[in-house]
């Protein structure tokens, strides 16, 4: 059962007395625990943490501020209340995934000498044609938003030899010289926030139930 349905029945269970405020307490802190050790990158985990750290702070407060808050998060998860939780995270070395060896050097070579050798423009091409899937973890949604930045803002000629800075799509923006500077620098950043080198904030908002992630670096 994942997280999200489990944390619903206990708020239920909770609310109509089938356990205590105690039990629910102590199920928080083991759920927070287990997603410290082991689930902390798993999107399913990160969408409930706002509400689980919330669960994890009952003990300290009196019982009717405890069963106002526990109806607020069971009415955010019934989707009868909008909701949003920001937190900062930087990702703990042992969880680093690490599929894009190469882009960071490349990049970072590029940002000084403006040109790049061919077994870099094709290591790129093969970045930025590999298959999206799903993302299931954080990493993996760090790794599709540095592709899709590098697929919006450059094409990468193997044939010519030669990086071309070429936005796809702008609304309200006029195209220079500096905005393919803050473009690398985007990309840069969140390569190394996806090395675990920096932390970045993340954003969740519960609307109709649904919970949805977003970055922030």
């Amino acid at each position: 059962m994942y997280v999200k349905c489990l944390t619903k029945a206990k708020i239920k269970q909770y609310l109509s007395k089938d356990i205590s405020k105690e039990e629910l307490y102590k199920w928080s802190l083991e759920i927070l625990h287990k997603i410290l050790k082991g689930d902390i990158i798993d999107l399913r985990y990160l969408e409930m943490w706002g509400i689980i750290t919330g669960l994890a702070e009952i003990n300290d407060i009196d019982n009717s501020y405890c069963d106002e808050i526990v109806r607020r998060f069971d009415r955010i998860l019934s989707g009868e209340e909008y909701a949003a939780f920001t937190f900062f995270i930087q990702i703990p070395e042992k969880f680093v995934v690490n599929n894009l060896p190469q882009i960071k050097r490349i990049l970072m070579k590029y940002s000084v000498e403006k040109r790049l050798t061919k077994s870099d423009i094709v290591e790129l091409n093969l970045v930025t044609n590999k298959k999206i899937n799903i993302p299931g973890t954080l990493n993996e949604v760090l790794e599709i938003q540095i592709v899709e930045l590098l697929k919006l803002g450059f094409d990468f000629l193997t044939d010519e030899n030669s990086v071309a800075f070429n936005i796809k799509q702008t609304i309200f923006v006029s195209e220079d010289m500096s905005l393919e500077e803050e473009f690398l620098s985007k990309i840069i950043t969140l390569l190394e926030c996806y090395e675990g080198k920096k932390g970045f904030s993340i954003h969740i908002t519960f609307d109709s139930g649904n919970g949805s992630i977003s970055l922030l670096t």
